[in-house]
């Protein structure tokens, strides 16, 4: 990318982790070293006057140099983000864009302001990479956007005044407030939403993901219970993800949402396989789910059916392999997840456990499962609950588990199944909710929360893949197609002394079809307390 400058010079970049200065006739004068990340110079670098601007090695503030001279001017700190964007303002100023919204900075770094939130730039959160802006008058910008897909579209971001009529008084403003364990892009969506229909409501959203980091879980969970269980000064709803909902239930902390439910009717339809049954009262709604898949021979998915068929098998295996390359840790983390009701349903009685423990060690032995811890890619793991081995490509009786949260994740099994005849099964019906929420008994804006949930599982809300899992709303849910793109992914392993690879397409239609047509058949949530 070239930066032009008003005397004939110009900066060059080409994705790499230097600029280079050309004089007016086109000699190399001087060379810049750049953010050691991937660097393009029309988003992380911007030029004024003599000034160079650009990000630091740590991400965490800007670097100024002078033209002239080459040699450094100033830092300007800022907060640590994963990327930013760069533009020049129209004097000695400067425009960046992150994660967190839209900011202004003097190049003395006197002044630093944020002038549009992320929280109102909602395609931010759905799954959208911001890929350049351009700022306009008055402090307007608009902003280009990239799907996952590649398609693009550009957003106009600007300030407009309100006000009251003469004869109408001030709104009166109050807040609901959220809690939960995590983040959910999902439900700041629906909260800039709900501020736009409501704008005399303010909704807080607080996460208490970094107090778990900082701290340790059940810690963080014993706060949160303080807090639901003050009364009115708790929170309005709940994000019941990783937390004790049946324990709030009994204590009569959560509102009957019964009624509520039975009112989600026309476009805004909930899914029939998450339906209660009848007599089941309403307490909480998953705002998305995925899908476990079981994959591979269809003789190995036979045998991990359940924990007392693991256990039969075990008792004369034979020649049969069911997993290879299993980490201990995975294979025990996934046989709980796999069949939690199972072992759970007659707690407290210590046969059920013991039946597990006793899969978990007789299966890792048969397969000879390695004792080192399982590594996950950053991010991934809180993403991901449940991924467990790989199929075969030599026809061999292999078994595998993927969490389908996103159609992509459907590629592997899809593949196997499509070139090497394999099969793929729900695993005994079970879905996994996410950000079940839930209203506080004790709220006194119970009717605000309402509508809340109303907007949240509408069709509008919930018709955008935000990557956090399949829409619950019925019309949604049936309105996700294939994505045309050509993306792959290609694996290659050793099996038997031999090498086979598998390349992963985006499914088909056929394959999307077939697959929400399995999803017709969940009916257990996976309710990890």
């Amino acid at each position: 990318s070239i930066l032009g400058q008003a005397d004939g010079s110009f900066l060059l970049s080409y994705m790499g982790t230097l600029a280079e200065q050309y004089d007016s006739t086109g000699k190399v004068i001087r060379e810049y070293t750049l953010c050691s990340g991937d660097t393009n110079i029309r988003n992380d670098v911007a030029a004024i006057g003599s000034t160079l601007i650009t990000l630091n090695q740590e991400q965490n503030g800007f670097v100024l140099y002078d033209l002239e001279t080459g040699k450094e001017k100033n830092q300007i700190a800022a907060s640590k983000t994963q990327w930013k964007l760069l533009r020049a303002g129209s004097e000695n100023d400067f425009y960046y864009m992150d994660e967190k919204g839209l900011h202004h900075v003097s190049v003395d770094g006197k002044l630093t302001e944020t002038i549009i939130d992320a929280s109102d730039m909602p395609s931010l959160l759905e799954n959208k990479s911001a890929y350049s802006f351009e700022m306009g008058k008055d402090n307007s910008s608009y902003v280009l956007y990239k799907d996952a897909s590649g398609n693009c579209s550009i957003k106009y971001y600007h300030y407009a005044s309100v006000q009251n009529a003469p004869d109408q008084p001030p709104a009166q403003s109050k807040s609901i407030r959220i809690i939960g364990l995590s983040q959910s892009n999902t439900i700041m969506r629906a909260v800039n939403e709900f501020e736009k229909q409501y704008p005399d409501i303010k909704v807080d959203f607080q996460s208490y993901g970094e107090q778990v980091k900082q701290g340790s879980l059940s810690e963080t969970i014993r706060i949160m219970n303080t807090e639901i269980l003050s009364g009115k000064s708790g929170p309005d709803l709940i994000l019941l993800d990783k937390l004790p909902a049946k324990s709030y239930i009994e204590k009569g902390a959560l509102a009957d949402l019964t009624e509520l439910y039975r009112e989600f009717q026309g476009d805004d339809a909930l899914l029939d396989s998450i339906v209660p049954q009848d007599g089941e009262n309403v307490y909480s709604i998953p705002v998305r789910f995925s899908v476990p898949l079981l994959y591979g021979s269809e003789h190995a998915m036979e045998q991990v059916g359940s924990i007392r068929k693991i256990n039969e098998f075990l008792k004369n295996p034979g020649d049969t392999p069911l997993f290879e390359n299993v980490v201990s840790q995975a294979l025990a983390e996934s046989l709980l997840l796999m069949h939690y009701n199972e072992i759970t349903a007659n707690l407290p009685d210590e046969q059920a456990i013991k039946e597990y423990m006793d899969a978990v060690a007789g299966l890792g032995e048969y397969v000879n499962a390695t004792a080192e811890d399982a590594e996950m890619s950053e991010g991934y793991e809180e993403m991901y609950l449940l991924s467990l081995g790989t199929a075969s490509c030599l026809g061999r009786d292999l078994a595998a588990v993927r969490e389908v949260k996103t159609i992509w994740d459907l590629a592997e099994p899809a593949a196997f199944a499509e070139q090497y005849d394999q099969k793929y099964s729900l695993i005994d019906g079970l879905y996994i909710p996410y950000d079940s929420i839930g209203i506080n008994a004790m709220s006194e804006n119970q009717e605000a929360a309402k509508d809340f949930l109303r907007i949240l599982f509408s069709y509008n809300m919930q018709n955008i893949d935000m990557g956090e899992g399949f829409p619950v709303n019925k019309k949604a849910f049936e309105a996700i197609h294939a994505v045309e793109a050509e993306e792959e992914l290609f694996f290659s392993w050793e099996e038997n002394g031999e090498r086979v690879s598998i390349t992963c397409e985006n499914p088909g239609e056929s394959q999307v079809e077939a697959f929400k047509e399995m999803v017709k058949g969940i009916h257990k949530p996976l309710q990890i307390d």
